[in-house]
């Protein structure tokens, strides 16, 4: 889930305590499992908050110009959709 070696551990838990995190949950069943399994999020429970899903209101018209002018799709689609679109070389012309 995390590198634990990635954030200053100080400077994360400042943020947790003080902002709070939001998880998008994805395609992981397990996700709340995880969030408690880390010590330092389970100490901030009540600071954390997972969202189930993630509904994207992006257009298509949107997402292949985009691809057209060679610009990054990353968060407006799924990653499955990425690899199928470059693997086919979809909306480049």
């Amino acid at each position: 889930m995390m590198n634990k070696n990635c954030w200053d551990q100080v400077l994360l838990e400042k943020i947790v305590n003080e902002f709070g995190i939001v998880f998008f949950k994805r395609t992981n069943p397990n996700c709340s499992e995880q969030i408690k399994s880390y010590p330092l999020f389970a100490r901030h429970l009540n600071h954390i908050f997972i969202i189930d899903s993630f509904q994207s209101q992006h257009s298509s018209t949107l997402v292949r110009q985009l691809v057209k002018s060679r610009m990054s799709i990353k968060y407006l689609v799924p990653d499955e959709v990425i690899y199928y679109i470059t693997q086919h070389q979809l909306y480049l012309e």
